[in-house]
């Protein structure tokens, strides 16, 4: 709809895209905050086990260092997909 020539005049059609641009931008807010968050939970808890307490089996802790880098991998995944659909949202028409 928002390819349209006449996409403005339509003022309801713009009002819904608004609406769900702006829910989009508060999804992915929430989903980015939400797994940097557990990322560094899971690092916080795999210091612990391993510096702090010396209870750790050598396959416990790599499975949980293994886990703690693919956190934080999903969480830089999920970022620029935050900043390019907010790109795109408002680079359009």
């Amino acid at each position: 709809m928002a390819s349209t020539d006449d996409f403005s005049s339509a003022t309801a059609f713009l009002y819904l895209s608004l609406a769900l641009a702006l829910l989009d931008i508060y999804a992915l807010l929430i989903t980015c905050t939400l797994t940097f968050a557990a990322a560094c939970a899971s690092a916080g808890i795999t210091v612990l086990l391993a510096n702090d307490l010396d209870n750790c089996e050598v396959s416990q802790c790599i499975r949980f260092e293994t886990a703690t880098g693919m956190a934080f991998l999903s969480w830089f995944a999920i970022s620029p997909s935050f900043f390019f659909n907010f790109w795109s949202l408002a680079t359009t028409k």
